[in-house]
């Protein structure tokens, strides 16, 4: 759980296999550090974007990695 000027709040969480991913542009973070996360659980909720995201407006940043190398998770769809 950090916060960085361009995607605010944010939640990173391992998935296995060496995958991550990170959730942005969040507030009212419902999660602490270290507790596993079932799977349809609120883990927080969508916040006002930041100066990077306005034109954008409100929405979810998502960063898929696997090995600390960026995936497109549109690949992972099934």
């Amino acid at each position: 759980i950090f916060e960085n000027e361009e995607i605010g709040q944010a939640v990173t969480m391992e998935l296995g296999d060496g995958y991550q991913i990170t959730y942005g542009q969040l507030e009212a973070v419902n999660v602490t550090v270290g507790t596993e996360v079932e799977a349809g659980e609120v883990i927080g909720w969508i916040a006002k974007p930041t100066k990077y995201y306005c034109v954008e407006g409100s929405n979810l940043y998502l960063k898929l990695t696997s090995g600390g190398i960026p995936v497109n998770p549109e690949t992972l769809f099934r």
